[in-house]
C-alpha cells in the first residue's frame, strides 16, 4: 500500500476515528475532523483533504514526491509510537483516574 485514504463524514461517530495507518509508515490523506485533526498538528505525516479537489491534489502531490510521502510515513510511525503506545495512553489514563479522586 503506497497511502493510506481515510475520507470521512462529518458527523459525531467518525470525529473519533483516526488514521493507524501511521503505524504501518504509510503516508495518508485524511478528512480533516476530530482525531484526524488533533494527530495532524502532531508533525508532517499527512494531508487534510476537505473537498474533491483537495483529494485530487493530495494524490498527485504523494504520487510525484514518493520520497516526501515517505518521510510523512516515517514521521507518522514515530508519533504513533511517541503518542499512542501502551504507556503513553496507560499515562494518560492515570491522569484521568487521578482528576476523578
Amino acid at each position: 500500500m503506497d497511502i493510506g485514504l481515510i475520507p470521512l463524514p462529518n458527523n459525531e461517530w467518525k470525529k473519533g476515528k483516526c488514521s493507524f495507518y501511521m503505524a504501518c509508515c504509510i503516508p495518508v490523506i485524511v478528512s480533516p475532523l476530530g482525531m484526524n485533526s488533533a494527530v495532524l498538528v502532531l508533525g508532517e505525516v499527512r494531508l487534510g483533504a476537505n473537498s474533491t479537489a483537495d483529494w485530487y491534489e493530495a494524490l498527485v502531490f504523494f504520487y510525484k514526491n514518493r520520497s516526501l510521502g515517505h518521510n510523512f510515513g516515517e514521521n507518522g510511525r514515530q508519533i504513533v509510537e511517541d503518542n499512542f503506545n501502551q504507556k503513553a495512553i496507560c499515562q494518560k489514563l492515570v491522569k484521568v483516574f487521578q482528576y476523578l479522586i
